[in-house]
């Protein structure tokens, strides 16, 4: 886990020098939020958007780390440890790209929102498929429900399920993308579809005793 270690570290760093070299040039005023239609329908102030994204980045993956380590199954996510620093990598990645893409806009290249958020979300629940397709119980991570805490084989079962949930969701994710100004319409309901099914799933495990 030790490259996935300095890979986040190399992310993380990277934003503080993005936000050396164009904190002088960006606008008071950031874009923060954009509504269904992809236009932009919110703002914050040049410091703030700093503060938050920095704070993000810097705070996230420390939490992430140390959280795990408080879990009484630790050893069994030390079983898992290396997938989870992939996923560690590519949710930092995730943050910094955002953070570059609202800095982007805010300079005037102003790239369709979806075209950014569509496939930085599908190869972050791509990884997250993986990830979960060795996950053993535990606290802290994973699909955290009633009925995966009380067995072990629902653990199992319903992440062996929610991992080609996720791989394959993530494809027709990024296909949601041909789509245009459906595209996040298409995306929502979709993204829905891969977080509830493994849901339903492992609560009819439940209702059969497993």
């Amino acid at each position: 886990m030790k490259l996935q270690k300095i890979i986040t570290f190399a992310l993380i760093i990277s934003a503080y020098l993005v936000c050396w070299k164009v904190y002088g040039t960006l606008p008071e005023t950031i874009p923060s939020h954009w509504n269904a239609t992809g236009e932009v329908d919110g703002y914050v102030s040049r410091n703030m958007h700093f503060s938050l994204f920095l704070g993000l980045i810097t705070v996230l993956p420390l939490l992430m780390q140390f959280i795990p380590k408080l879990d009484p199954k630790y050893k069994n996510i030390k079983t898992f440890e290396e997938d989870f620093g992939w996923f560690m990598v590519v949710l930092t990645g995730f943050i910094l790209g955002l953070f570059l893409y609202i800095n982007a806009y805010a300079l005037g290249y102003t790239l369709p929102i979806q075209n950014f958020m569509i496939p930085a979300l599908a190869l972050l629940f791509f990884t997250i498929g993986y990830m979960l397709r060795r996950a053993k119980m535990n606290y802290s991570i994973g699909m955290l429900l009633p009925w995966t805490l009380n067995s072990e084989k629902n653990w199992d079962l319903t992440h062996r399920f929610a991992s080609k949930t996720f791989m394959y969701g993530a494809t027709i994710l990024l296909l949601t993308l041909l789509l245009r100004k459906y595209a996040f319409t298409a995306f929502l309901l979709v993204l829905a579809i891969i977080v509830i099914a493994p849901i339903v799933y492992s609560y009819k495990l439940h209702k059969k005793g497993i």
